[in-house]
């Protein structure tokens, strides 16, 4: 593909940029983990990294970073790929 797919245009936003919204509407806190934390700056969320650094992408470093950094006991992790996830479902 040779690009981002998080970042395509998806009507008025991303990919990313909707499921930021609506996850946003529905829990108090909302967080974005990746190895690219600048390319996520401008999205009003709180971006971090993965604490354990691994040669290969590994999404579960990704998983156990935000459950370090949640402020809930319970905790909803969604791919960033995933725009038409129904809030109803959620």
């Amino acid at each position: 593909m040779g690009q981002n797919k998080l970042f395509l245009p998806l009507g008025d936003k991303t990919v990313v940029g909707h499921l930021i919204m609506m996850l946003q509407k529905k829990f108090a806190q909302t967080l974005v983990v990746t190895d690219k934390p600048a390319l996520y700056r401008h999205f009003p969320v709180e971006v971090i990294s993965d604490v354990i650094i691994c040669p290969e992408k590994n999404s579960l470093a990704g998983i156990h970073a935000g459950l370090l950094r949640a402020h809930s006991s319970y905790v909803l992790v969604v791919a960033g790929d995933m725009p038409f996830l129904r809030p109803a479902v959620v």
